[in-house]
C-alpha cells in the first residue's frame, strides 16, 4: 500500500470514527430527553406521551440492549392498553348521572378539554377530582402506570415466563420480545465462592427483542374473518338447539303413538356438513394466524419448549416450581386464538394464559392492604356476611382442606365461593346438560370443599340487581353458569363501577343459547345502541372484571353447546377441587385434550393425587354420575367419511380453545 492511499484510508477511518462518535452522543442525548419525558409523563398520568417515549427508547436500543429494550416494550404496552381500556371503560360511562365514578371522570374530561385557556387542570377542583377516583375506584387505580414500571419483575413469581406482543399503534409493525425471568434470589451464602458462582450463572439475561414490518391490512381482514366464524358458529349452535327442541316436542306429541309411527329425525345431514366447513375454517384461520406471527415468534421457539419444572434454592433445600407462560398481548390480538398456535401445543407448557399488560398483571398480584388481611386470615368474618339464599338453614360446617401451596402460587378461600346458576331457568327439563343439574351434582362430587359455597340457582328465584352485586362483591371467587352474556345480567355500565377486588377467581360458563333465552335477549338486545352491545363480547367483558379488581377471569371466547359447558365445569373443577392444579394448569389441560387420555390410562402421580383427595375429601372426584373426562367431540371429517379404525390423536378442533384465562394462572384453591 502506498503512502497515498494509506493516508487516505486513515483519513476515512478517522471520519468515520468522528461520525460515529457524533451519533453516539447524539444518541444519548436523546434517550436522556426521552427518559426524563417519560417520567415526566407517568407522573401527571399522560399515558400517551408516556407510550409514544417508551416506543422511541425501543427504536434507540433495539438489539444492542435486549434487557432494557423488552422493558420499554412491555412499558409501551402498558400504557397503549391503559389507553385501550379507558375507552372501553369510557363506552360504559357514557351517562354521569349513571354513578360517581362516571360523573367524576365527565368532570375531569371537561376540565382537561378547557385547560388550555382556563389552566383549570391545574387547580383545587382537578386535585379533588383525582383524589376522590384515587381512594374510591378500582378502575381508576388499575389504568394507572407505574413510575416504577422498569422494576416491577422484581415483584412477580419467579416462574413467571413473560412474552409480549404488541403492534405499533398504526399497526405497520409488529413487536415480539421475551422479558427477563424475575430474579430468584441467592444460589449460595454470602461466603461460598460455589455458590456466588452460580447465583451469577442464574441471573444470565435471557431477554430477546424483535420487531417485524407487516400490514395493517393484514391484522384488520384477518380479525374480520375470526369475527366471520364467531358469527357462524352462533347461528349453527341456535339453528341446532331449534331441531333439537322441536324434535322433543315432536316425540311428546307422539309418545303414545305405536312405535312404527315414530320414526322421526333427529338431526339433518346439512347440519353435519356445516359443522364440517366450520372445523375446516378454524384450521385456515389458524394456519393464516400462524403465517401472520411467524416470523416473529419463530425466533422464540426456544421459550415455548420450556423444562416442565424450575429449581429454587431455598437454604440448603430446594423445591421445584411448574413453569407459568402469560402472554401479553394488544386489543388487536387478544381477539386471536393465541393458545391455538401450533408452538404453543407442546406438552412441556403446564399453564398458558393471558393478560392485557405487565401493569395490570402486577396489579392482580399487589393487591390493596385489606385484601391481603383477609387473604392471610381466610377464618375471619366478612364485614357483612352474605345470607343464605334458601330460607335460615346456615351452611354445613367443614374441615380445612390441608393442601400443599407451590412456591410461587397464591391461595383461594374455597369456602368464599359464590355463585349464579341458570338465573332464568331457560333450560327445558328434557335438556340433558341442564345447568343446574350439573352444577348441583358437581358440589355433591365435593362437599368437603363446596359445602359453604352460596348462590343463587333459577328454579329458586331470579336474583335482583343487589344479588348479584353481593354475590360478585363479597366472595374470593364467583361462578356463573348460565345462558347468553354475563354483561346482559348485570350491565356492562354496572361492572364498570363495581369493587371486586376480593374476586380472586371468576369463572364465566356463557355464551350458550336456546330458544328461550334466545327469544328473551332479542327483545333486551333491541332497546341497546351498539356501544353497548359491543361492551357485553368477552373480551370487553374481562377488561371490565379486571379493571374492577378481579385476579383471574376465565372466560369463552365463542358460542358452545350446554355439553361443551358441563364438561368445561367438571373438568376444570376436578383439576382445582380435586387434583389441585392451579388455574391456569386447569384451563391448560383443555387445550391439548390428548393429555386426558394418558391421565386416565396411567396409573402413575395424577391416580396418586386422586387417592389423597379421596382421603381428604372423602369421596373420589371420578366416580359415576358425573360428567365424562372425555371431552365433547364433534364430527370432524365430511359426512360419509369411513372409519378406518385405527386409534390416532384427535384432530386440533375449536372447542378446546374456546376458554382462556386472562390473568393470574398461579392461583390454588384451598
Amino acid at each position: 500500500m502506498s503512502d497515498r492511499q494509506q493516508a487516505k484510508y486513515t483519513q476515512q477511518a478517522r471520519q468515520l470514527k468522528a461520525g460515529w462518535q457524533q451519533h453516539q452522543t447524539v444518541l444519548a442525548q436523546a434517550s436522556e430527553v426521552l427518559v426524563q419525558c417519560l417520567k415526566l409523563s407517568l407522573q401527571n398520568r399522560y399515558t400517551d406521551i408516556a407510550g409514544a417515549a417508551a416506543l422511541e427508547l425501543l427504536e434507540c436500543l433495539g438489539q444492542y440492549d435486549p434487557a432494557s429494550a423488552s422493558q420499554y416494550l412491555a412499558l409501551f404496552q402498558s400504557c397503549h392498553m391503559s389507553q385501550a381500556m379507558s375507552a372501553v371503560l369510557q363506552k360504559a360511562q357514557l351517562d354521569p348521572s349513571m354513578s360517581r365514578q362516571a360523573a367524576l371522570m365527565h368532570q375531569r374530561a371537561y376540565l382537561l378539554s378547557r385547560d388550555v385557556s382556563t389552566n383549570l387542570a391545574q387547580g383545587t377542583v382537578m386535585k379533588n377530582i383525582l383524589s376522590t377516583l384515587g381512594s374510591k375506584s378500582q378502575a381508576w387505580k388499575r389504568l394507572s402506570v407505574d413510575l416504577a414500571h422498569l422494576d416491577l419483575l422484581k415483584e412477580l413469581p419467579p416462574n413467571f415466563t413473560i412474552f409480549v406482543l404488541q403492534h405499533s399503534p398504526d399497526k405497520r409493525f409488529l413487536y415480539g420480545s421475551v422479558l427477563d425471568k424475575p430474579p430468584q434470589g441467592k444460589a449460595g451464602t454470602a461466603g461460598d465462592k460455589k455458590g456466588a458462582k452460580q447465583s451469577q450463572v442464574s441471573v444470565l439475561s435471557r431477554a430477546k427483542v424483535a420487531r417485524q414490518a407487516v400490514h395493517p391490512e393484514t391484522v384488520d381482514e384477518l380479525l374480520l374473518r375470526w369475527r366471520e366464524f364467531r358469527s357462524d358458529v352462533m347461528q349453527l349452535l341456535l339453528r341446532q338447539e331449534g331441531q333439537r327442541t322441536q324434535y322433543v316436542q315432536r316425540m311428546k306429541m307422539l309418545q303414545n303413538i305405536d312405535s312404527d309411527m315414530r320414526v322421526v329425525g333427529k338431526g339433518s345431514g346439512d347440519d353435519s356438513l356445516e359443522e364440517w366447513k366450520l372445523q375446516e375454517r378454524f384450521l385456515e384461520l389458524v394456519g393464516q394466524m400462524e403465517d401472520y406471527l411467524k416470523p416473529i415468534i419463530s425466533q422464540f421457539d426456544a421459550i415455548f419448549r420450556p423444562s416442565t419444572t424450575a429449581t429454587v434454592a431455598s437454604g440448603s433445600s430446594s423445591q421445584t416450581q411448574d413453569d407459568y407462560i402469560l402472554l401479553l398481548a394488544d386489543q388487536w390480538l387478544m381477539q386471536l386464538p393465541l393458545e391455538a398456535l401450533n408452538i404453543l401445543q407442546n406438552t412441556g407448557i403446564s399453564s398458558l394464559s393471558r393478560d392485557f399488560s405487565l401493569q395490570m398483571l402486577y396489579h392482580r398480584i399487589h393487591r390493596e392492604a385489606e385484601d391481603e388481611d383477609a387473604r392471610k386470615d381466610p377464618g375471619k368474618a366478612p364485614k357483612s356476611p352474605p345470607k343464605s339464599q334458601k330460607g335460615d338453614k346456615k351452611p354445613p360446617k367443614t374441615a380445612p382442606i390441608d393442601r400443599f401451596i407451590p412456591p410461587g402460587c397464591l391461595p383461594l378461600d374455597t369456602s368464599m365461593v359464590k355463585y349464579v346458576v341458570d338465573p332464568y331457568e331457560e333450560c327445558s327439563e328434557t335438556e340433558e346438560h341442564r345447568p343446574i343439574q350439573i352444577f348441583s351434582d358437581m358440589t355433591k362430587t365435593y362437599p368437603q370443599l363446596t359445602g359453604r359455597w352460596e348462590g343463587i340457582m333459577g328454579d329458586d328465584h331470579i336474583p335482583s340487581l343487589g344479588e348479584w352485586e353481593n354475590l360478585m362483591t363479597e366472595g374470593s371467587g364467583f361462578v356463573f353458569y348460565g345462558m347468553e352474556r354475563l354483561a346482559c345480567y348485570p350491565s356492562s355500565i354496572k361492572l364498570a363501577t363495581m369493587n371486586l377486588q376480593g374476586c380472586m377467581l371468576m369463572m364465566l360458563l356463557d355464551h350458550t343459547q336456546t330458544n328461550k333465552s334466545f327469544r328473551r335477549q332479542s327483545k333486551a338486545d333491541v332497546h341497546k345502541n351498539a356501544t353497548l352491545l359491543s361492551l357485553e363480547k368477552h373480551l370487553e367483558t374481562a377488561m371490565l372484571l379486571s379493571l374492577s379488581g378481579v385476579g383471574c377471569v376465565l372466560t369463552n371466547q365463542w358460542h358452545c353447546t350446554l355439553e361443551e359447558n358441563a364438561h368445561k365445569l367438571n373438568k376444570v373443577m376436578k383439576d382445582l377441587l380435586g387434583i389441585g392444579k392451579s388455574s391456569g394448569q386447569a384451563v391448560r389441560s383443555l387445550f391439548i385434550p390428548h393429555l386426558i387420555k394418558e391421565e386416565r390410562e396411567g396409573e402413575g402421580e395424577g391416580a396418586d393425587e386422586n387417592k389423597a383427595l379421596d382421603a381428604a375429601v372423602g369421596k373420589s372426584a371420578g366416580e359415576p354420575g358425573t360428567a365424562s373426562d372425555v371431552p365433547p367431540t364433534r364430527e370432524t371429517l365430511p359426512p360419509g367419511t369411513a372409519d378406518t379404525g385405527q386409534e390416532e390423536l384427535p384432530t386440533t378442533s375449536r372447542q378446546w380453545f374456546s376458554m382462556v384465562v386472562y390473568g393470574l394462572p398461579n392461583l390454588i384453591l384451598t
